[in-house]
């Protein structure tokens, strides 16, 4: 594992507030405080040579860029020809999202769409402005399929968007403070929003009686709830809330799932549990990311301690690995490994989902708070980018982090094991995959949590 900060004037060195990668092209997306969306075509070498290529611009926002999302579909349900190419949604200060769509070579610059008129590899264009957040978007994700978008906003809402008609089907009020960060479930079933109001709210897809579906929220999570007195674990969460409040330093509280869809990890999250020693504020309390496993919501399965500064932001790697880790776990039984990072203020840590500790982490990388995370296509690297204006990379050799794993050949391996909660709330097997080349969760019925020093 090495590390190295891409020295280029990603946004004229204004701070870069998210940074993505296409699932379909491969290609880079940054947003910066510049109000522009910038499109990239980065490859790096083991050495930590790069080539960096600017794509285009996308101008059309009046503000400062704070998210941009590529759809892991491409424009698949809006393109009746069937060349797929990339969507892209951004949001911004004022609460507008914009969907952009590139401009194939047969079409002219018609209507009164925004294009670029500077020298660029390829032309993009507004397809629809999306008005309905009455404050700063923070944060947006799209589904597994490619259909819907949710966001989250200053003005406390969470909103579904159906990319299908280009409105907002849902919106949802449950929260009392920013929403900071929006993640959805790689299965289809389950989204997730995080706020500054110290709670988690977890939302399940459901079918009501006229085979509609909505998303009513399951559970909303701030405080453990301690229903067996011989948890040591879960009666030294129960003091206080999970969550921190909004006097800590987090612009974000960008969550995210395990590629498979078995656990949500959270970032600003805190711990009750007395340290050792005390902090820079002389104080014993312990900043911290948490694990949930799918389905139980009640408490989290660990927690990631030891950060010296609040956790902003999680990202999973999009592949799965073999299991190396010689570590026997009986609360989590997956058949592969998974891995993922956290990123503090100025540290990226890294872990390995069978191990309560990390097994790498690199610090001092930025000037300036990281604000965003993502991987490559491929695994082979993790990009981070930061309020000082600048991009790095943590670069992992070959089979560094295992040899990949194919989910779906799995299926056939451990075929009792492939279990999935169906509507009727009945567990049967899952005999094909569909929507998602991720496989199902794995059921832990009584998971047994540990927490880490």
């Amino acid at each position: 594992m090495k590390s190295k900060l891409l020295q280029v004037s990603w946004h004229e060195k204004q701070p870069i507030w998210s940074i993505d990668t296409s699932p379909c092209t491969g290609r880079l997306l940054t947003t910066g405080s510049d109000g522009i969306g910038r499109l990239w075509s980065l490859t790096i070498q083991h050495t930590l040579e790069y080539n960096l290529q600017w794509i285009a611009d996308l101008k059309g926002h009046d503000g400062t860029v704070n998210v941009g999302r590529f759809n892991p579909k491409g424009n698949i349900f809006r393109n009746e020809r069937g060349d797929v190419h990339d969507w892209i949604a951004t949001g911004s200060d004022g609460g507008n999202i914009v969907l952009w769509e590139k401009v194939t070579e047969e079409e002219s610059p018609v209507g009164n769409h925004k294009m670029e008129t500077e020298e660029t590899l390829e032309r993009w264009r507004i397809q629809q402005v999306l008005r309905k957040h009455l404050q700063d978007v923070l944060d947006l994700q799209w589904s597994c399929c490619g259909r819907y978008l949710v966001s989250g906003s200053v003005d406390n809402k969470v909103i579904i968007w159906d990319m299908t008609h280009l409105n907002a089907t849902r919106v949802m009020e449950g929260h009392h403070h920013f929403v900071q960060g929006i993640a959805v479930d790689p299965l289809g079933e389950y989204f997730a929003s995080q706020s500054a109001d110290r709670s988690l709210r977890i939302y399940q897809r459901t079918k009501n009686k006229s085979g509609s579906f909505y998303f009513p929220c399951k559970k909303s999570i701030s405080k453990i709830e301690n229903n067996d007195e011989k948890d040591v674990f879960l009666s030294q969460l129960s003091k206080g809330y999970l969550f921190l409040d909004d006097s800590h330093r987090c612009m974000f509280r960008r969550m995210d799932w395990s590629p498979d869809g078995s656990f949500l990890i959270c970032p600003a999250a805190q711990s009750d549990i007395a340290m050792e020693g005390k902090d820079e504020s002389g104080n014993n309390q312990q900043y911290a990311a948490v694990l949930f496993a799918r389905g139980h919501w009640e408490a989290p399965v660990f927690q990631l301690l030891g950060y010296d500064k609040p956790a902003m932001v999680v990202k999973a790697c999009p592949l799965v690995f073999d299991r190396t880790s010689r570590t026997e776990n009986e609360m989590i039984q997956l058949p592969y490994n998974v891995i993922f990072a956290v990123a503090t203020l100025d540290t990226v840590f890294l872990y390995d989902i069978y191990e309560p500790f990390p097994i790498g982490y690199v610090k001092g990388m930025h000037w300036q708070p990281i604000t965003d995370l993502c991987w490559s296509k491929d695994g082979n690297y993790l990009l981070v980018c930061s309020i000082d204006g600048y991009v790095s990379v943590i670069y992992f050799e070959s089979c560094e982090l295992g040899t990949v794993v194919d989910i779906s050949s799995l299926i056939a391996m451990h075929p009792t094991t492939q279990l999935v909660k169906t509507e009727n709330n009945n567990e049967e097997q899952l005999s094909e995959i569909t929507n998602t080349r991720y496989i199902t969760q794995w059921v832990i019925p009584k998971p047994k949590r540990i927490k880490t020093k």
